[in-house]
């Protein structure tokens, strides 16, 4: 149970705590809640690096990953934050108020966890690969979904609402070492915080630079705005604030849940995740170390294929917290159902920067990759009945299997190059279902491929598809 904790937000964990809590597809709202999205820079170039290298490359990719998440989750539990998804080479955030906490501090402890993340993060070294570190800020109501199927045995849990519509605008001109304010962000911190105006003509919505005393590249800047003086008290030792601002007391609550409640979270992790983990148990507070022979007994290199899929439709597009729900739950049966039936894993259901992806892997079977493509196929059909839009992308290729993030807070995750391999072919894919070569020779005996063409992946330069 320990273990299970771990690899779930706060969001959830208080959630299923509660006695009031119904296992069903439902929303709930965080009004006035921060989200921060912090996004590796150099994670591509570092995965093809170490991918080059075969099964040790691609487990020290996973243990590259391991540091710098792990340094970027000491400072978000710090800060009052809560890991809501690991969303491949980046981490999705959320920092709310409660009885103790105003909205305005929670928006600074936000701006000063980036701040924090920015300093120890810029330039980190994984092998011979410099990381960089892109952020962006945005405020509003959270919305945080709870969907699934009781008959499928499976719920998942993901965010949506304004916050996220603020970080995808911002998301096409962010660049490495910056720290990007949406509009709405800016109007709740702006009294206590140093800002440029961005200058990239793709900005039409007012987004800010926070400004940390670092030298500036001055042809992505405009005028400065917003210089703000400490007026009283001490003022904050790191740039960018010019406020004293108290640090609030880290998320370390310990919960206690009872027989039934366990039950209900073990139902927001796949029967593969739980089988590793069978064999551990101790209670748990999110701030306390558990034992690090976790990665050396759970993980493993594994032949694996991988699915990437977008999905758009009417209803995931909707405004109303109602209207939303329903389309991502009509999309989680529509694909949930097909991924189970032909052997794969949910490795995630997600709404991040690049809109809603489910990525599912088939692994464990000489078959799997023939597997994955049927399923694939089965989905695709699905969604089209259901009036959704996807664009699905699939890679084989061998994977390391394991942790990604801390003793506080983690995922399992199928890490290597064909898996973001197959995250490129999905970008590529307009409706329809783009493989790589590895998957079509796999598969040529009983799927049948058509050929696509010349296509420019990133990482990868032109290939043949």
């Amino acid at each position: 149970m320990e273990l299970l904790l771990i690899l779930q937000p706060n969001l959830v964990i208080n959630a299923v705590a509660s006695p009031s809590f119904e296992l069903k597809p439902h929303f709930t709202n965080h009004p006035n809640s921060t989200l921060l999205f912090a996004d590796i820079s150099g994670y591509t170039a570092l995965a093809q690096s170490l991918g080059a290298a075969g099964a040790e490359g691609t487990e020290a990719l996973s243990s590259a990953l391991d540091q710098f998440f792990g340094i970027a989750i000491s400072s978000i539990y710090h800060f009052g934050g809560d890991v809501v998804k690991f969303c491949g080479d980046a981490i999705l955030c959320v920092f709310s108020p409660d009885r103790t906490v105003s909205p305005t501090q929670a928006a600074m402890q936000a701006v000063r966890c980036s701040l924090e993340l920015k300093k120890k993060l810029r330039f980190f070294k994984a092998g011979e690969v410099e990381l960089d570190l892109k952020q962006m800020l945005a405020y509003g109501t959270i919305v945080g979904n709870f969907v699934g199927d009781s008959t499928l045995n499976h719920f998942e849990f993901l965010v949506t609402g304004a916050p996220l519509k603020q970080i995808a605008d911002a998301e096409s001109f962010v660049n490495p070492g910056d720290i990007i304010l949406s509009p709405e962000m800016h109007s709740v911190v702006s009294a206590s915080v140093s800002v440029h105006n961005v200058s990239d003509k793709s900005d039409t919505h007012n987004h800010k630079l926070l400004v940390d005393g670092d030298s500036e590249d001055p042809s992505r800047r405009a005028t400065r705005v917003g210089v703000r003086r400490a007026s009283s008290g001490l003022a904050s030792s790191q740039s960018g604030l010019s406020t004293s601002i108290p640090l609030l007391a880290a998320a370390g609550k310990t919960i206690r849940l009872s027989g039934d409640q366990q039950a209900v979270l073990e139902v927001f992790c796949e029967p593969q995740i739980i089988e590793s983990l069978q064999g551990f148990a101790g209670s748990w507070s999110r701030l306390e170390s558990f034992s690090h022979s976790m990665r050396s007994r759970i993980s493993r290199h594994d032949m694996c294929t991988t699915i990437f899929i977008s999905v758009s439709s009417t209803k995931l597009d909707s405004p109303d917290p109602q209207t939303n729900l329903e389309g991502l739950n009509e999309a989680f049966v529509s694909f949930y159902a097909p991924a189970k039936s032909f052997g794969g894993t949910l490795r995630q259901f997600l709404t991040d920067d690049k809109g809603t992806v489910a990525i599912i892997v088939f692994s464990g079977r000489e078959s799997n990759t023939i597997s994955a493509c049927r399923g694939a196929l089965k989905i695709k059909e699905n969604f089209e009945e259901v009036g959704i839009a996807s664009n699905i992308g699939i890679s084989t290729g061998k994977v390391f299997f394991g942790p990604v993030g801390d003793e506080r807070r983690c995922e399992m995750a199928w890490i290597g190059d064909s898996v973001n391999l197959s995250a490129r072919l999905m970008g590529k894919a307009k409706d329809t279902i783009m493989v790589d070569k590895a998957t079509r020779e796999q598969a040529a005996s009983d799927i049948s491929f058509e050929m696509y063409g010349m296509v420019e992946l990133k990482g990868k330069g032109v290939v043949a598809l």
